[in-house]
């Protein structure tokens, strides 16, 4: 529990580093008409910064989307039976990580150009189980 504390912590203090090094660009991998974002735009522009080494980590090695697809499912199932098990922070530690997946099984299909209406089927099914 102490290293998620430090993750947060972490994730936390590189706001302000984001915010004072980046400025308002455009992201080519962003949907134009996205609805509007519970946080606003910062947060997201910040978020999609922050798991950036990541993103592209995965195109490197070529790490397929379906495997973000996956992860995030495992994520929400093995939440499901922590939540069942009275372990509820490392529930709720999960299901934020299975959103971390989701978010980059998009972002790696759209920076590989592998958006498609079978990827997005796939996705949405999957997110119904987790």
């Amino acid at each position: 529990m102490a290293v998620l504390i430090l993750v947060l912590a972490g994730m936390l203090a590189s706001m302000p580093v984001y915010a004072l090094l980046s400025k308002k660009r455009h992201d080519p991998l962003e949907i134009e008409n996205r609805g509007s974002f519970v946080f606003g735009g910062f947060v997201r522009r910040w978020f999609y910064w922050f798991i950036g080494p990541i993103e592209r980590v995965s195109l490197i090695i070529g790490l397929p989307p379906t495997a973000y697809n996956v992860a995030g499912a495992f994520c929400g199932c093995l939440a499901g039976y922590c939540f069942g098990t009275a372990q509820v922070s490392m529930g709720g530690w999960l299901v934020l990580l299975g959103g971390v997946a989701d978010i980059l099984d998009g972002r790696v299909a759209r920076a590989r150009g592998l958006a498609s209406q079978r990827g997005a089927f796939l996705d949405s099914t999957l997110d119904r189980f987790a």
